[in-house]
């Protein structure tokens, strides 16, 4: 009984570990904010920003830069791209100078959510919400990522979809910190009581 208390408030800790230790970009409005300061690089990724977006709204090449972009540890823009995974491709291809192929891109659904959490070592990731898509330089290998989307200041859905490329690990999801974190109280309440009815 014990043993297993002791495990439920080591599970209960990690949860509050990981919480603190995440790195956190918010999407709202037309920009991300990034904010990459946990773990022993900082930053531990940054957005692009700039790139000349294509004057062309509603064609191929919509939304897409069509120079290298900027670095920044504290933003993204959004690119209203249209079209599909190889279109997310070649923007990032642009913005970033590299020659990634749509065979190279690992995409994950993420359903229309408003905020997830993901850790990889992929070089490069991208993230689609209704808005558009954002683009990131991976710098240390992210030990947690958390995103988030606040639809209150903007229109359309949520996240689509996030892409990730390069790197040995595709997709190693989080577990959720506080669904963590709960379980751990359920369980202390659950044996508390217990021990109380058989006192």
């Amino acid at each position: 009984m014990k043993t297993l208390l002791n495990g439920i408030l080591v599970a209960a800790l990690a949860a509050i570990s990981m919480t603190a230790q995440a790195n956190l970009i918010t999407i709202t409005g037309t920009t991300a904010t990034v904010d990459c300061t946990a773990g022993a690089t900082s930053p531990a990724c940054q957005g692009y920003t700039g790139g000349d977006p294509s004057s062309d709204t509603t064609g191929p090449n919509a939304g897409q830069p069509t120079t290298l972009g900027s670095l920044s540890a504290t933003m993204a823009d959004i690119y209203g791209i249209i079209g599909s995974e190889q279109a997310e491709t070649n923007a990032l291809n642009t913005l970033a100078g590299t020659s990634f192929l749509s065979t190279d891109a690992v995409q994950t659904d993420t359903g229309g959510v408003d905020s997830f959490s993901f850790s990889t070592d992929a070089l490069y990731f991208s993230i689609k919400t209704g808005l558009g898509t954002s683009f990131f330089r991976n710098e240390a290998g992210l030990t947690a990522l958390d995103v988030l989307y606040d639809k209150n200041n903007t229109q359309g859905g949520g996240i689509s979809h996030y892409t990730l490329y390069g790197g040995s690990s595709t997709n190693v999801p989080e577990p959720a910190p506080l669904v963590l974190l709960g379980l751990a109280m359920l369980g202390l309440a659950f044996f508390s009581n217990r021990r109380g009815q058989a006192s």
